[in-house]
């Protein structure tokens, strides 16, 4: 066996398959004048050329990647806000044509969903790290439709402020002022819309939010009372009168503090418990039940 060598080409001789011609072209080394024709190859393409193996080498290729452009907090929050606005369009376009169409009437349920919606819409951090909801709810619906629910609207307001106080409790959400919730039948609003706005009201400076719930369901708002807050009892005089037999004349006190809210036993004859358990002065929790006499409240913290 032979080998031939010769030229751009390299042959192999073998008796038994005959020849057997591997072929090698050889280059030739590029001059200067070729190396700049070949730098004419790369364009401004992207991050990859569209013929990268026509490239001696990729690397000079690439292009350089611009940094990410920064986003600015307010930016970003005008775009939010931007965002449910039109969300709110889009949700008032909507309703409003199925409400035309198929003559839908508002629901109480509806309603309540609706508010829950906004109340998770604008749930933010609070200052020391919990999860604060808006406290101030306007639903805003036409007056045929208010007509339609066969209900009162203060008996709907309430029931519509225990299911967004039950959510904010189930999520873990305090409100940084007391809670409520108001219907207003407006004719700007099209039938079988529903419109609700949440917004978030702070409580009187320097005293913490608290609403005291009576049996009737009736809530007194506490940081309105002032500083020096109230005393419950059979007395004529107090700020909340009890006709119960086992109440004394001044019961109990609630006053506001730093902490928070604290109930406070006046020397009554038949004691004041919270929680079923009698005390003398108790910092009050969210949901604590208040029982003066036989009467017996609850303590909403918002």
């Amino acid at each position: 066996m032979g080998q031939r060598i010769g030229g751009d080409e390299l042959g192999v001789d073998d008796p038994t398959v005959g020849l057997l011609r591997v072929v090698v072209r050889r280059h030739p080394t590029p001059s200067k004048a070729s190396g700049s024709q070949q730098s004419h190859m790369v364009r401004e393409e992207g991050l990859e050329p569209s013929r990268p193996f026509g490239h001696r080498h990729l690397k000079p290729a690439r292009l350089p990647i611009p940094p990410l452009a920064r986003v600015e907090e307010n930016r970003g929050y005008r775009l939010f806000m931007g965002l449910r606005d039109l969300e709110r369009a889009i949700e008032r376009g909507v309703d409003g044509v199925l409400g035309r169409v198929f003559r839908a009437e508002v629901s109480g349920l509806e309603i309540a969903k609706r508010v829950e919606r906004e109340l998770e819409a604008g749930a933010r951090r609070g200052g020391s790290g919990d999860r604060v909801m808006p406290n101030d709810i306007e639903v805003r619906i036409n007056p045929v439709d208010v007509r339609a629910l066969g209900v009162a609207t203060g008996e709907l307001e309430r029931e519509l402020l225990l299911a967004a106080r039950d959510h904010a409790r189930e999520a873990s959400c305090r409100f940084e002022g007391p809670l409520r919730v108001v219907i207003t039948p407006t004719k700007d609003a099209q039938k079988g819309t529903i419109e609700v706005f949440a917004t978030t009201e702070h409580a009187v400076p320097g005293i913490p939010p608290g609403t005291l719930v009576y049996p009737s369901g009736y809530r007194l708002d506490l940081a309105a009372n002032g500083a020096e807050g109230i005393v419950l009892g059979r007395d004529i005089a107090s700020d909340v009168v009890i006709e119960d037999d086992k109440a004394s004349r001044s019961h109990a006190r609630l006053r506001p503090s730093p902490q928070g809210w604290i109930v406070e036993d006046l020397d009554s004859t038949n004691g004041t418990r919270v929680n079923g358990f009698r005390t003398s002065a108790q910092l009050l929790s969210d949901g604590d039940h208040v029982t003066v006499g036989a009467t017996t409240f609850l303590f909403d913290a918002s």
